[in-house]
């Protein structure tokens, strides 16, 4: 979620990981799914 000057939600708060879990119903995912991603998001852009 960083954007510019804004580091993003994760560095801004004091959640712990499992709280982050846990109130986002987040889930992990491979470093390979993450960055196929990521990667996708720029060429949208």
């Amino acid at each position: 979620m960083p954007f510019k000057n804004n580091y993003g939600y994760w560095t801004d708060n004091n959640l712990l990981l499992n709280d982050f879990i846990t109130r986002f119903n987040a889930a992990e995912i491979s470093s390979e799914t993450f960055e196929r991603l990521w990667n996708a998001i720029d060429k949208n852009v």
